[in-house]
C-alpha cells in the first residue's frame, strides 16, 4: 500500500489550527510565558517547573521563583542548543549515514514543531500540572519517605541521579508509546520522519509532552533537585537526544552497552518493511535495553524509515 503524503493541515500539530493562524500561535506563546510570570511572581506555584527550556527531556524543578542564577542557566541551555545543533548539522555533511542534503524532507516542519513544543506547550503543560497538583501536596511525603538527602549532596551526584531516575522512567513510558494503541496513535508523529537528522529530536505530538511531564512531576518533585543538577541533566539529555537522531554514521564501540546512539536510534526509527519493530526503547542510557532484551543492532543502517501510515513532506 503506497505511502499518503497528507496536506499541511494534517502535517501540521493541529493546534495551530485551533488557535487560528500562526501568529494565535505565537501570541498564545507570550500569553503562556505571562500568565506564568504572573504564577512567579505571586509565588502561587510551590515548586516551579521550567518546561519551555526542553519540554521532552528534561525537567527542572525550582523551589523559589525564577531568578538571575535560573535565568542565566536558561540563557545557557539556549547556547548550547544553538552550538550543539551547528555542530551536529556540520559533522552530518562529513560522516552521514546516509547522504542527504541540509534542508531535507520535513525539515522546516521540524523547525516548525521546535518552536512549538518549547515555547507553547511547555509552558501551558507547566502552569496546567503545577495548578491541579500543587507540590504543597506531594512535598509532606518527602519527609515521610525520608528523600530530603538527596538534596544535600553534591551537584554532580543529584545530576547522575536526576538523569538515570528521569531515563529509566522515560524508557518505561516510551516502550509504552509503542505497545499501547492509543499512545501510538500520538506517538507515531515522532516516527513518521524519513530523513532523520538531530532536528528530528524535536517532532512529536504535544500529548507526548503531557504524558511524559505529568509521569515525572511526582518523583522529580519527591526527590528533589538543585536548578544546577538539573541543568546539568538537561544538557546530557539533549546531548544524546540530538546526537542519536542525528545523521550520522559512526560506531561507538563498547559504549553502545552504555549510550544511546545513531547506530542503535536508527533501528528504532526503521520502516516496518525493512525491520523488526519496538526495538531500542533508549533516551540516554542504552542499557535499559541490553537488560531488558530489547536491544536491536546488526551491522549495517537500516535502507529506510519511517512507517506506513503517512509519510510528512514540507
Amino acid at each position: 500500500m503506497p505511502l499518503q503524503s497528507p496536506t499541511l493541515r494534517s502535517a501540521v500539530p493541529e493546534v495551530f489550527f485551533s488557535l487560528g493562524s500562526f501568529s494565535a500561535a505565537s501570541s498564545t506563546s507570550i500569553e503562556a510565558h505571562s500568565e506564568y510570570s504572573k504564577c512567579l511572581a505571586s509565588n502561587s506555584l510551590d515548586i516551579h517547573i521550567v518546561f519551555f527550556l526542553f519540554p521532552l527531556h528534561s525537567i527542572l524543578a525550582f523551589q523559589s521563583p525564577l531568578g538571575l542564577k535560573q535565568g542565566r542557566l536558561m540563557f545557557s541551555y539556549s547556547i548550547f542548543l544553538l552550538f550543539s545543533g551547528l555542530a551536529l548539522s556540520l559533522a552530518e555533511r562529513f560522516w552521514p549515514r546516509t547522504p542527504q542534503p541540509l534542508v531535507r524532507r520535513g525539515f522546516f516542519l521540524d523547525l516548525l514543531y521546535l518552536f512549538f513544543n518549547a515555547e507553547v506547550v511547555g509552558a501551558l503543560v507547566a502552569i496546567w500540572i503545577t495548578n491541579n497538583l500543587p507540590a504543597s501536596v506531594i512535598l509532606p511525603f518527602r519527609e515521610t519517605l525520608q528523600l530530603g538527602w538527596l538534596a544535600q549532596q553534591s551537584v554532580a551526584i543529584q545530576t547522575l541521579v536526576l538523569l538515570l531516575v528521569k531515563d529509566f522512567i522515560q524508557w518505561n513510558v516510551h516502550h509504552l508509546m509503542h505497545l499501547v494503541p492509543a499512545l501510538w496513535q500520538f506517538h507515531k508523529t515522532h516516527h513518521s520522519t524519513v530523513d532523520m537528522d538531530w532536528l528530528s529530536n524535536w517532532r512529536f505530538h504535544w500529548i507526548e509532552i503531557v504524558v511524559y511531564q505529568v509521569v515525572l512531576y511526582v518523583p522529580a518533585t519527591l526527590l528533589g533537585f538543585s536548578s544546577e543538577a538539573a541543568f546539568g541533566c538537561a544538557v546530557i539529555s539533549t546531548a544524546f537526544g540530538h546526537f542519536a537522531h542525528a545523521n550520522l554514521r559512526i560506531h561507538i564501540g563498547f559504549f553502545k552497552y552504555i549510550f544511546n546512539s545513531p547506530e542503535l536510534h536508527a533501528w528504532h526509527h526503521v520502516h516496518p518493511d525493512y525491520g523488526p519493530q519496538h526495538r531500542n526503547f533508549a533516551i540516554t542510557f542504552s542499557f535499559w535495553d541490553w537488560l531488558f532484551h530489547t536491544a536491536y543492532l546488526p551491522a549495517e543502517p537500516p535502507k529506510r524509515l519511517g512507517i506506513r501510515e503517512v509519510e510528512i513532506s514540507l
